[in-house]
């Protein structure tokens, strides 16, 4: 006996929008020995999954109530592994959930191994260029639409610039530091040790990923932003595709010179309802600040 393979055919549907309840789906396992699964749940579809399951799960469905985040919108990703007296498929290799209300052209899990990939393949294409098909409820030409996305991709790669993102956790263990009546996180001082490097959960950011950003020109617009009693630069508006998905206060660090940013006023550019690109401000840190610390691969 061994263990099971991976579970495959993993979705995910949202049952209650008010109650943030959602309804995991699963193919059954072709291995006989397999007893139950557990279920995992990650704010990314990268990394980071976290089991939320108590008791081992027999049926090909779990029903899940999300946290109630502080950010919005928000996400959640699925996988699932099966179980047998031998042990545990493998996590790491199990495809994330596909969310059944995310319309197709949003629906690929994003890859760190490929940045900023574009999967045209796994798009729908038309047999002739007069075919269309239901987008949000409005009638769009894909051929149209995979032509601005991948005019959008091609000009960040010519003039993109490599950097890795850091998502900040918005759920998950509690920071030991974080003052429950107070409902924030006490920032450690310079040089300390800080598990949560500021934020109020356990390991602060989940794994950095390498994703193509532009950069508008740091000289332009440029303006003073108080914090904490200092002036640091508030840079004008920059953007990046449409995965994955950006939140304020998410850390970008430039893979050239090493500075480390934090992501504000995010705008998303649509069209027809379908988001092509990602624009934001960045907040440029001080080499002082605890986020300095959050470890990130070298390329």
């Amino acid at each position: 006996m061994a263990i099971p393979s991976q579970v495959t055919g993993i979705h995910v549907k949202n049952l209650n929008i008010s109650t943030r309840e959602k309804k995991i789906y699963w193919d059954p396992s072709s291995d006989p020995t397999v007893t139950s699964y557990n279920i995992y749940r990650s704010e990314v579809s990268y990394g980071d999954f976290e089991k939320i399951n108590i008791n081992p799960v027999t049926d090909l469905f779990y029903n899940d109530t999300v946290p109630l985040t502080e950010v919005y919108p928000f996400q959640w990703w699925y996988k699932v592994t099966a179980v047998n007296p031998d042990g545990e498929s493998d996590l790491a290799s199990t495809l994330p959930s596909t969310d059944l209300d995310i319309d197709a052209f949003n629906n690929q899990p994003f890859d760190p191994a490929i940045p900023q990939a574009l999967s045209e393949q796994n798009l729908l294409k038309p047999d002739d260029g007069t075919q269309l098909q239901y987008l949000r409820s409005t009638k769009v030409n894909p051929r149209w639409f995979l032509e601005i996305r991948r005019r959008h991709k091609w000009l960040l790669e010519m003039g993109g610039t490599k950097v890795w993102l850091l998502k900040r956790k918005y759920s998950g263990q509690l920071c030991p530091e974080f003052d429950q009546l107070r409902n924030q996180h006490r920032q450690m001082a310079v040089g300390a040790v800080d598990p949560c490097y500021g934020t109020k959960y356990l390991g602060g950011y989940h794994t950095p990923i390498n994703i193509m950003i532009s950069f508008v020109n740091p000289n332009v617009r440029s303006v003073k932003y108080k914090e904490y009693g200092l002036e640091m630069d508030y840079t004008a508006s920059n953007w990046t595709l449409w995965e994955p998905n950006l939140l304020d206060r998410d850390i970008i660090v430039r893979v050239d010179t090493g500075e480390r940013h934090e992501i504000l006023n995010i705008k998303r550019t649509t069209w027809r309802g379908v988001v092509l690109s990602q624009r934001f401000d960045l907040r440029l840190l001080e080499p002082t600040s605890i986020l300095y610390k959050i470890p990130v691969p070298q390329l």
